[in-house]
């Protein structure tokens, strides 16, 4: 309530104070905030939407969104503390990672010089996005790989992310058997549309 009462600067102070706090967080358990990104990810649209529907204001919910960005970056920051304590040669996984990150990088920035003569160049706000999701995951693929979780953690995962993998593959049987019924959930009850838009 008080948020919606003020204009867009509290609710972006208070973004970047719990996004900070958020990434910190992230960083001091790099295996914990792993494990929630997996298996919350699937499941993702679907709770935002349901949030939405529970008119949770818009303008947090378009903070909150960037809840994978803030895990991200804080195992980034567990990535770049594992590389000082114990430092390692890079192999040809993290060059592809980040070849592929500087041909995104270099799209985003100078998109005329890549793109065929005559092409249709997205404005910098679209390409933004894209740089986004294009490369997010693969960040926080070679961050993870040295964050050194180790074995114990990854015994840990395996039953959580069956589980997650049922119950999407569960979700997808349900979806195609019974198409309509799943429709009326998506856009009735979890307001999946709405939040897309």
């Amino acid at each position: 309530g008080v948020v919606d009462h003020f204009n867009g600067r509290l609710t972006r102070a208070l973004g970047i104070i719990v996004g900070i706090g958020f990434v910190l967080l992230c960083a001091r358990r790099p295996g914990r905030a792993l494990a929630v990104l997996i298996l919350i990810h699937p499941f993702e649209t679907f709770i935002f939407g349901y949030l939405l529907g529970l008119h949770v204001p818009v303008s947090l919910l378009r903070l909150a969104g960037y809840w994978k960005d803030g895990i991200t970056a804080g195992i980034v920051i567990a990535a770049y503390r594992a590389i000082r304590r114990a430092p390692r040669q890079l192999d040809w996984i993290d060059i592809t990672g980040l070849a592929y990150i500087a041909v995104a990088v270099a799209w985003y920035l100078v998109p005329h010089v890549l793109a065929q003569k005559g092409a249709l160049i997205p404005a910098s706000s679209i390409r933004q996005l894209a740089l986004r999701l294009d490369i997010q995951f693969v960040i926080l693929f070679l961050a993870a790989r040295h964050v050194r979780l180790g074995r114990e953690w990854a015994h840990k995962i395996v039953k959580p992310l069956l589980v997650v993998g049922a119950i999407v593959a569960a979700i997808g049987i349900y979806e195609y058997f019974f198409t309509a019924s799943w429709n009326n959930y998506a856009v009735n009850t979890f307001h999946v549309i709405a939040y897309k838009t």
